[in-house]
């Protein structure tokens, strides 16, 4: 981020903010003196400022008091403007002119230098100076640090003003408002100090595609005429590598159904295949053991040996298709545990089949980008983008104030019909 420009102007600016090189600014007084106050009793905040290091310069015949910055490293934190900051002014004065070798540094609390201030040309007598940001400039708090390659200069802070941008709202209510074969109407509403809008397309390609991690319909899995059969020390070999369970069977009288759990333990199946759960799902077809409570069955993902439940399902009397978007999982390669419960008893679960799928992600491509003037009143602009029939499109709307800042993005999603080529905006 550049530095800022250093000019020296009046404090009597305080008055207002129509002389600065900028279109739309507010400008925030700051009361010194409830520094000073927080300073004389110790205290480390004040109205969200906070300070570290600092004491009070006495008021001298043609100065008034000041927040003093006499060792390196003093610094004063400000409070959040929420809004971007364009300029901050001072009455300053310093105990050295030409020889000061500390200054005070304006950073962002990132800690990225955004200023600094210049030497008065006289000790200890207040001076003005003001710091001017140009557009690329993106905080709304600060930090003023003493700092430098010596030990010469005790800074003082007597007044302070900040100037920020006023904010610009993003659009609401866009909406398709009219189609027809030829062309769309789009609509929506500028908040206060827009001064145009920039309208981007983009062409939306909907994923349909998906790819198949792991599926089984247990058909290896059965049970004998009157009781299960246990499968559980089988799993790697009948699913895979990757899985492993506890209390897995076939259920009595059945092939193709596996069963978790008994009717006085707990059982589960566990999957460390996957490596990346983003647009990865879960399908399961299951349904509780006949008799059984009506308890829901809990899908869950084991982190480090610590389980967090990601989904719960209530199982019915009979099998239904579920299926459980795995993509918040934000441990890649945790294991997934599927039929873990919190409670015991009777809650068995049948399972005719399981997938685990990723499917393919919305693809956005884009078409162009068009400056709107922001005319009062209602009126119409053309925006010659060429669209392909029956495709689908994204308009994504930002504001822009007098000091070229941009809102965030309104947008809309529509198909192109038949025929159409042409897009219309209407304020």
């Amino acid at each position: 981020m550049p530095r800022a420009t250093v000019m020296c102007v009046a404090l009597a600016f305080l008055a207002g903010a129509a002389h600065l090189p900028l279109k739309a600014v507010t400008t925030n007084a700051v009361d010194i003196a409830a520094l000073i106050a927080a300073v004389d009793a110790g205290h480390s905040e004040t109205n969200g400022w906070a300070l570290s290091g600092l004491s009070k310069y006495a008021k001298g015949a043609d100065n008034p008091a000041c927040v003093k910055f006499d060792t390196k490293g003093d610094w004063l934190e400000s409070n959040d403007f929420g809004a971007r900051i364009v300029g901050i002014g001072f009455a300053l004065r310093c105990s050295a002119t030409d020889t000061a070798s500390r200054f005070l540094y304006v950073r962002d609390l990132a800690g990225a230098e955004i200023g600094v201030v210049t030497n008065c040309s006289r000790a200890n007598t207040c001076e003005s100076q003001f710091l001017s940001f140009g557009q690329d400039a993106d905080f709304s708090q600060f930090r003023i640090v003493l700092d430098g390659s010596g030990n010469t200069g005790v800074w003082g802070i007597g007044e302070m003003f900040v100037v920020t941008a006023d904010p610009v709202f993003a659009p609401t209510g866009i909406a398709v408002v009219r189609t027809n074969a030829n062309y769309f109407v789009l609509g929506w509403v500028n908040g206060a100090n827009t001064v145009s809008n920039r309208v981007d397309v983009y062409r939306v390609e909907r994923g349909a595609g998906e790819t198949v991690l792991f599926e089984t319909g247990f058909d290896d899995f059965y049970g004998n005429d009157g009781s299960t059969k246990d499968f559980s020390n089988e799993i790697p070999e009948l699913l895979g590598d990757a899985f492993s369970g506890e209390r897995v069977y076939g259920a009595a009288g059945t092939n193709g159904i596996c069963q978790l759990g008994t009717n006085r333990a707990l059982g589960s199946l566990r999957c460390d295949g996957i490596s990346d759960y983003s647009n990865v799902v879960l399908r399961l077809r299951a349904k509780r053991y006949p008799g059984d409570n009506a308890e829901t069955m809990i899908v869950s993902v084991d982190s480090s040996g610590a389980t967090n439940q990601v989904e719960t399902i209530t199982l019915g009397e009979d099998y239904t298709d579920y299926e459980i978007d795995l993509s918040s999982i934000t441990n890649q390669g945790s294991a997934l545990l599927i039929g873990y419960y919190t409670s015991k008893s009777n809650r068995r679960v049948l399972l005719d089949s399981m997938s685990i799928v990723r499917k393919s992600a919305d693809r956005e491509t884009f078409v162009g980008t068009r400056s709107v003037p922001a005319a009062a009143g209602s009126a119409t602009f053309r925006l010659p983008f060429d669209l392909t029939p029956k495709e689908e499109y994204r308009f994504s709307v930002r504001a822009i104030n007098g000091d070229g800042i941009m809102s965030d993005a309104a947008a809309v999603e529509v198909r192109a019909l038949p025929n159409s080529g042409s897009v219309y905006y209407i304020l």
